[in-house]
């Protein structure tokens, strides 16, 4: 009886065991590159065709390869999608150009690979991230116009990786956060960096074109950039939309041009900036490592204020030594009396009378 109930369990698990192996087997013939291409003429031809979910713990492996994905990709719970020295291209076939969502914990994993970004309609191609799922791009180039949006308390990680299609303008590809979410940025090339809401972005060791930020009245956006160049950081502002708050912190780097409005702070430390434009209670502080004082922060409005000072300064100090000189030369230049002179003895008589 009992080798009886053991037979039985040993088949129940190997049938459970096989089935979750079909099933994750099925989901990756989906996205199988061998049917891939010539899914877009399906994908068109058949509107209602389902995209492919996975769930619980399920992974998802995209691997040496090269895919062309025209549906959509849905993860949740813990389920993780990993992308590993693939080409992975997405074509969404539908306006909202959206082809993997991540959603609850859920994680995607890209590692020595290229992503391209290539709608099949008017737009842009998103990754979207949502309650608190994870991104994570190592090694890899995502070309094309498109974004990867983070939403809902997400995180979306870069390290040496290039994003970029060369698009800088108001709409230059890149990555996007939303509500309290996170972007951290090392070693990497990017085109666009945009920080909404409440979210925090720090940037390390990077290349990025234009940082935007803050035009969500009641929002709250951190900037962190160290050892970067940058060439545009600015406050975006939509017509009858105030700005939100904005702090930016820009350590050790070089930034073309700084545009900031509303509620900004721009602190600069050991940073160099080409060109500043401030409008409405936007400032930028100056700060500075010195030997006698320690760190020093100086408001940008008192730089032309101690310019112009300085100049003055200058301009006095040099009339001063200048007048010194003439004044010396000119004492230099006048005789001495003779003491055989008939002027020198009265005068010296005079003031040296002598008792008989």
């Amino acid at each position: 009886m009992l080798f009886f109930v053991l037979g039985l369990f040993t088949i129940y698990l190997v049938a459970g065991q096989e089935c979750a192996v079909g099933r994750l087997n099925q989901t990756a013939v989906n996205v199988n590159p061998k049917t891939l291409p010539h899914a877009v003429d399906f994908r068109l031809a058949n509107p209602n065709e389902e995209d492919i979910n996975i769930s619980g713990y399920d992974t998802l492996l995209l691997q040496d390869q090269k895919y062309n994905l025209t549906n959509k990709i849905n993860a949740e719970d813990y389920s993780v999608i990993v992308v590993r020295n693939a080409t992975l291209t997405l074509s969404p076939s539908d306006g909202s150009g959206i082809s993997l969502v991540l959603k609850n914990q859920s994680r995607l994993l890209v590692s020595n690979s290229t992503i391209n970004f290539n709608s099949l309609t008017y737009g842009d191609c998103q990754i979207v991230l949502q309650n608190e799922a994870k991104a994570n791009f190592s090694t890899t180039t995502l070309t094309g116009w498109g974004y990867v949006t983070g939403r809902d308390t997400s995180e979306v990680y870069v390290e040496n990786s290039n994003i970029s299609d060369s698009v800088f303008g108001l709409h230059s590809p890149g990555l996007a956060s939303f509500g309290k979410s996170t972007i951290i940025v090392e070693d990497s090339s990017i085109d666009g960096v945009y920080v909404w809401e409440n979210s925090t972005t720090s940037i390390h060791r990077s290349d990025v074109q234009i940082v935007r930020t803050a035009w969500a009245e009641s929002g709250k956006t951190v900037i962190n950039v160290t050892d970067s160049t940058l060439n545009t950081i600015e406050t975006f502002l939509f017509p009858g939309i105030s700005a939100g708050t904005a702090v930016i912190n820009i350590t050790d780097s070089t930034v073309a041009e700084v545009s900031a409005t509303g509620n900004t702070t721009v602190w600069l430390l050991n940073s160099s900036v080409n060109q500043i434009n401030l409008d409405g209670e936007a400032r930028v502080m100056l700060g500075w490592n010195t030997y006698l004082f320690g760190l020093v922060w100086i408001p940008y409005s008192l730089i032309p204020i101690m310019q112009a000072a300085s100049v003055l300064t200058v301009v006095v100090g040099v009339a001063a030594v200048a007048y010194a000189i003439w004044l010396r030369r000119k004492v230099k230049s006048c005789p001495k009396p003779l003491a055989s002179d008939p002027q020198y003895i009265e005068h010296y008589s005079t003031y040296h009378h002598e008792d008989p």
